[in-house]
């Protein structure tokens, strides 16, 4: 058995949602600003500006802050601002719950959404969609979780239209693909198996990564795999941890396994990714 490791830092993990958990939708704040790394946890962060300049990176992939332009970040995800002009738009925050029965839902897993240019055909009506959720979020009615779910299934509809992310009908991913993309986001740091997820699932491995290829186009493994890798690489560049360390935390038997299974998909040892400049502030 591993003997621990010393706790080294983590990345911050922010929860800006307040006492209701299923929706908030507020103004950008107007503050030119660089801000450290940082992800959320258990809800998506869409933000749509009208006005700004700088840049906004999401694990690693670098994209520019302009008007008429949508960000989205995935709970855990890790992601930070470097605004050069002043920011105008809105941020909607959405619990997993609130999203989960949308028939687009899978499409806010998706790296596609939001990152192509600036919205083209369907600014205004983008736009008049936060407003009004911004509107049901400063003054909540009973039915307004009702009402800002319809206003999401447009907004998702028109995102799609602008950046043909995929078709508009696209089907809802099976709820068995659901529940393994949720417990792999709690469970990735100690299960690393198809065998423990479709365990828990009653299901075989094989028909699993079955599920996942027609849903998703990739295998169960292999999104096992793309957690593990995205978290390292997070932890390499945001951290002061060892290479031993992140190897405990990721639950691989030896530091050497580690750094051949980094290796093999990113074509650097972790320290080499480490000191290439991929950590851009100090925590």
């Amino acid at each position: 058995m591993r003997n621990a490791l010393p706790e080294a830092p983590e990345v911050p993990i922010k929860d800006k949602r307040g006492p209701r958990n299923e929706w908030v939708c507020r103004r950008m704040r107007e503050v030119i600003k660089t801000t450290s790394p940082h992800g959320h946890a258990h809800y998506f962060e869409l933000i749509y500006l009208t006005q700004g300049g700088g840049s906004h990176t999401i694990d690693f992939h670098t994209c520019p802050v302009g008007p008429q332009r949508f960000y989205l970040v995935r709970p855990g995800q890790v992601h930070h601002w470097e605004l050069t002009q002043v920011p105008k738009g809105y941020v909607l925050l959405l619990s997993e719950d609130l999203v989960a029965d949308n028939p687009l839902a899978g499409l806010l897993r998706e790296d596609s959404l939001g990152a192509t240019g600036p919205v083209q055909d369907h600014a205004d009506e983008i736009a008049a969609l936060f407003e009004r959720i911004e509107r049901e979020s400063d003054a909540p009615a009973p039915d307004s979780a009702q009402l800002v779910r319809s206003y999401l299934q447009v907004l998702l509809s028109l995102l799609v239209r602008e950046q043909a992310a995929a078709p508009a009908s696209r089907p809802p991913e099976p709820e068995q693909v659901q529940v393994f993309r949720r417990l792999l986001e709690a469970d990735y740091r100690r299960r690393f198996l198809v065998h423990d997820y479709a365990a828990q699932l009653r299901i075989t491995p094989r028909y699993l990564n079955q599920l996942c290829q027609q849903a998703l186009g990739t295998t169960a493994g292999e999104l096992i795999a793309r957690r593990r890798l995205t978290e390292a690489r997070r932890l390499l560049a945001y951290t002061q941890r060892t290479v031993a360390q992140i190897a405990f935390d990721l639950s691989f038997s030896d530091p050497s396994h580690f750094g051949k299974f980094f290796r093999s998909r990113t074509g650097q040892s972790p320290r080499q990714f480490r000191s290439q400049g991929s950590r851009r502030e100090q925590l």
